[in-house]
């Protein structure tokens, strides 16, 4: 595809137009409190544009900067991940990158300073709600925003959509962290600008944290494991293997596909390598990370082969536990919980990071009996101005049934899950 960031660039999806701060949006709703308004583009000092991921990837330096000062990290918006999985697992719901630019003195584009990866109505008639994008291989849904400027590009990404999609009345930010920044200065502009605001759903997941209260493992948990572990070095050699490089991660890679395959994942077909669109998401985006210094796949192996796996992101400070698989044939000495420990070991030896994410679903047993401090996550709803605040209370209750419903559906088919392995250990 021919650059879009050329000399001869086109004009983009969307650009500010001179619109006055008072009427941006829908020229029929009442008006927003000054507060929540951003100046029209003779004064604005942002440029916002819209595109899509083959346009993306053309500005990975300039994104990849922006990521090395983000008010949060949030490793599946590192460029790596987030294009390998635009191209790769997008369909129906591909996202919208939304950029804001400083404004040079020539309208010219300067630094970037905001990245949002936006799910917008596809038609005239579409739906009037817009989320950001977090596919189920994303374990958070935040935007990427300059830490320094957070606060006014918050209020002008909102107020550019209502002014660019007229139809859509609500956002919703699915696994926003509700303990850090970004979940803070959105509510904060919510505030400000009079928007309701709906928690649509709130759990807590396990993290580990360097400064926290470790790993919580009885005396008598771990004599149980290392009675287990003396059961596995009767089958040979245990070892326990890191792959960073990026030729070692390709085939280490390879080798984590062939083992979720082998388990529960592939019989269900969720398996990354049961879908050949998950599959090349996988290969590319652990490929990419890896020439980065952003991803390890960690091994423990019999002889060399390896019965359990996990591949570790990094981004800045933060490491994120995003995949985990065992061998089955030795369910009965926990594998998977051996490599978690041996995981958890080496993070907590790693000074230079301060937290590592489970990435786990609510109910993972295995992680949540091992590491003892919470990261709660939320997922949150608004409106784009606050003439919309009526239609956000019928919003948030269909979406609290359809997620308890769909929440009694995964309880049930984890506990058909875990009979299946009571099975297979007796």
């Amino acid at each position: 595809m021919a650059s879009s960031f050329g000399h001869a660039r086109p004009v983009p999806l969307w650009l500010n137009t001179a619109t006055d701060s008072r009427t941006v949006g829908d020229r029929s709703r009442p008006q927003q409190r000054s507060g929540g308004a951003v100046p029209g583009p003779a004064r604005s000092p942002f440029v916002i544009e819209a595109f899509g991921f083959e346009t993306a990837a053309e500005i990975c330096d300039e994104w990849a900067d922006l990521v090395s000062r983000s008010l949060e990290p949030n490793v599946f918006m590192e460029p790596g991940f987030a294009l390998a999985a635009a191209q790769h697992l997008a369909r129906a719901d591909r996202p919208t990158f939304v950029a804001v630019w400083q404004r040079e003195s020539s309208d010219d584009r300067g630094r970037l300073l905001a990245l949002w990866a936006l799910v917008l109505p596809r038609t005239f008639f579409g739906s009037q709600i817009a989320t950001l994008w977090c596919h189920k291989q994303s374990a958070l849904g935040l935007p990427v925003l300059d830490a320094a400027r957070a606060n006014e590009l918050i209020a002008a990404v909102f107020v550019w959509l209502a002014d660019a999609f007229p139809r859509v009345r609500i956002l919703v930010f699915p696994k926003l962290v509700r303990s850090g920044p970004t979940f803070a200065r959105i509510l904060a502009y919510a505030l400000a600008t009079g928007l309701e605001w709906r928690l649509l759903d709130q759990h807590e997941r396990p993290i580990l944290l360097a400064n926290g209260a470790g790993v919580n493992i009885s005396n008598e948990g771990y004599r149980s494991l290392a009675r287990r572990r003396r059961q596995l070095e009767k089958y040979g050699k245990v070892l326990v293997r890191s792959s960073r490089d990026p030729a070692e991660i390709r085939n280490a890679a390879e080798a984590f596909l062939a083992l979720e395959e082998s388990g529960w994942k592939g019989r269900r077909r969720t398996a990354l390598l049961c879908d050949s669109s998950r599959a090349a998401f996988a290969r590319t985006m652990t490929r990419r990370l890896s020439r980065e210094g952003k991803c390890r796949i960690d091994a423990l192996t019999i002889d060399g082969r390896p019965i359990a796996m996990g591949i570790i992101l990094r981004t800045r400070d933060r490491a994120s536990f995003w995949k985990i698989a065992y061998d089955e044939a030795f369910a009965a000495q926990s594998p998977g919980v051996q490599l978690a420990l041996e995981t958890t070991q080496i993070q907590m030896s790693d000074e230079a990071c301060s937290a590592t994410d489970s990435c786990s679903a609510p109910g993972n047993g295995m992680i949540e009996r091992l590491w003892r401090d919470r990261l709660p996550i939320v997922d949150l709803a608004l409106p784009l101005y606050p003439a919309a605040n009526e239609m956000l209370g019928g919003f948030a209750w269909r979406n609290v049934l359809r997620r308890r419903l769909r929440r009694r559906l995964s309880r049930w088919v984890r506990e058909r899950i875990r009979r299946e392995h009571r099975k297979t250990e007796s």
